[in-house]
């Protein structure tokens, strides 16, 4: 059985559709019922469990040959590290209890800069989380989602301004979660021992200027950057909702970004590249109907 967390979001459905598509067990963990009926459609088993929630883990991991894990993030926490260490302890103990052979966990890009990065902390805790157990470990550390830029879309379509925390012109790794779901489906099935680290990106790097071409050229109207300044960063977050913390956090994490720390580590680790343009993907996501995306992470 390969157990999926976070399958309603766009990695872990997608990771769930390529496991079904290969006839594979697959039990998808929602926390809500959001994408449940899909993912049953997709012949998984759907289950439901809170990361906070020791005995629920323990349900939906029991007869687990390998587990996909993420640290979701709400937006909500009062104390956002606390809490990341919390759930995977939680993991921990079930990934024990379970006798899971194998984890593969979602990272991030920058994931090696450690504390004091905000949100990359939490992949770096992942990355860390399950030293001494006996469990093969992989860890996909992506680099920051096209899918991101879909949270702005409604208001694209409506403006044509596109704003962004990034300078327009910050060139960065970028990859598609479809992508990234390929490759997490492909490190569950296949055969690996102790403990890896893959980084991956797509085919080309890209500038928030690039995203707003791709979206100009896909509506047929001129699309620009609205660059959020660096003062207004937390009031804009707080008002979309944030905690105090949450914002703190997010805030540590683009100034990462935007100051370059936040690049693929290198030093022997294997970078693996992404197939879908930003082009091709923005294209094919204009032309359906567009979901909330609510993910962070670069």
């Amino acid at each position: 059985m390969y157990t999926i967390m976070g399958a309603s979001g766009h990695v872990g459905f997608a990771v769930v559709k390529e496991l079904t598509a290969q006839n594979l067990p697959v039990r998808a963990v929602l926390h809500q019922r959001e994408k449940a009926e899909a993912l049953k459609k997709l012949g998984a088993e759907v289950v439901f469990a809170d990361t906070f929630e020791l005995p629920s883990l323990l349900s939906a991991f029991r007869g687990s040959k390998a587990v996909f894990l993420i640290t979701p993030e709400t937006g909500q926490n009062a104390d956002l590290i606390a809490d990341t260490k919390t759930m995977l302890n939680n993991y921990r103990q079930a990934i024990v209890a379970c006798a899971v052979k194998k984890v593969v966990g979602l990272s991030s890009i920058g994931a090696h800069l450690g504390a004091g990065s905000g949100n990359l902390e939490m992949s770096h805790l992942l990355e860390h989380a399950f030293d001494g157990l006996e469990a093969d470990q992989v860890f996909l550390r992506p680099a920051y989602y096209f899918s991101n830029w879909l949270m702005g879309a409604q208001q694209v379509k409506r403006t044509g301004l596109l704003y962004s925390f990034y300078p327009p012109n910050l060139v960065i790794p970028m990859v598609s979660p479809e992508d990234v779901a390929r490759i997490v489906a492909d490190l569950l099935t296949r055969t690996e021992h102790g403990k890896k680290v893959y980084e991956m990106e797509g085919p080309a790097e890209y500038a928030p200027e690039d995203v707003a071409q791709a979206m100009s050229d896909t509506l047929g109207r001129f699309v620009k950057v609205n660059p959020i300044p660096k003062q207004d960063w937390e009031s804009v977050l707080k008002k979309i909702g944030f905690s105090h913390n949450a914002a703190e956090n997010f805030i540590k994490m683009t100034e990462c970004v935007v100051n370059g720390q936040a690049r693929p580590e290198g030093k022997g680790i294997s970078l693996l590249k992404g197939t879908t343009s930003l082009e091709q993907f923005i294209k094919s996501a204009f032309r359906s109907s567009i979901p909330v995306y609510t993910s962070h992470t670069p």
